[in-house]
């Protein structure tokens, strides 16, 4: 009766991580909001494209986390990089359309008009966005798209 017991418990609690693990696959969240879905590795890659991300912060260079998008254990996400050197990467199964939020989602680092990371704006300070050379005033809601060079600047 012992090694039944422990027999169900073990299942349960295989079939609970199973579930957990699906889950979290199909989409992840950051405080609560929708982000980048992650790779499904069983679908066909229906978008493959990089774009490169230069952020300079009182005119020195930032570096990206180089495990944007990696959800070890968990995920790739659909907006990925693999070091710090700026370029991005977008893999998807699906037809999204993602903007630069979308990207800071899967960093989890606020960005948009008034903030990015922990630098605000305000006291002569201020953001501006560059997208191939070009300012633009789309912020969070820039659209990422193939071969684009994005710019932010922080001074």
């Amino acid at each position: 009766m012992k090694q039944l017991a422990l027999i169900a418990v073990v299942v349960f609690i295989l079939a609970g991580s199973y579930i957990l693990y699906n889950q979290s696959i199909v989409q992840s969240s950051y405080n609560g909001l929708p982000t980048v879905p992650c790779i499904d590795t069983t679908l066909p890659i229906k978008q493959s494209y990089t774009f490169t991300l230069s952020i300079t912060i009182n005119g020195q260079p930032y570096a990206l986390d180089k495990t944007i998008g990696h959800d070890y254990g968990k995920c790739l996400h659909d907006i990925y990089v693999n070091d710090a050197s700026g370029l991005v990467y977008v893999k998807t199964n699906g037809d999204e359309k993602f903007t630069l939020g979308n990207f800071f989602d899967v960093w989890k680092v606020t960005y948009n008009k008034k903030q990015l990371s922990g630098y605000r704006t305000g006291n002569g300070k201020e953001i501006k966005v560059f997208v191939n050379g070009k300012e633009v005033e789309t912020y969070e809601k820039t659209p990422i798209t193939p071969n684009a060079k994005i710019e932010i600047k922080y001074q």
